[in-house]
This record gives structure tokens, sequence and C-alpha cells, in this order.
């Protein structure tokens, strides 16, 4: 059996193209998710703020005003 070198090059070719596009993919897609990776970081920081800054202004939902608590029992100061 005689395999023609034109045929066996061009499935090189085709094989050499399918290896070079998946591992152009996969790079494409690390470089695309970096910079979104990295806006977590802010992104975390300004969250952790926003909690942290309620609990230091002396709002706390453990404290309920005694007159909205007595008006939800019936009861009157």
């Amino acid at each position: 059996m005689r395999i023609d070198s034109s045929k066996a090059a061009t499935w090189v070719l085709v094989a050499f193209a399918v290896v070079v596009l998946l591992l152009l993919l996969a790079e494409h897609h690390a470089h695309a998710w970096g910079p979104l990776l990295m806006l977590s970081i802010p992104v975390c920081l300004v969250l952790l703020y926003v909690a942290t800054s309620n609990s230091e202004s002396g709002a706390s939902d453990d404290k309920v005003d005694r007159s909205t608590r007595n008006e939800e029992e019936g009861k009157h100061p």
C-alpha cells in the first residue's frame, strides 16, 4: 500500500493547524480572564469597606428602639 505524499502532507498540516488553534484559543482564554480576576480584588475591598462601615456607625441589627418594640407588642410607654 502506497501513501500519497500530498495526502500525508495535507493530514500533517491539518493536525498542526488544529493543535495551533487549540493552543491559541487557550492562550486567549487565559488573557480574557486575567483582567476580570484582577478586578475581583478591588471589588472585595469595596464590599469589605461597606460591610465594616455599617457596623462602625453604631447601627446594629441587635438594637431595637423601645418605642417601636412596645408598639409592636401593643404596649404604650
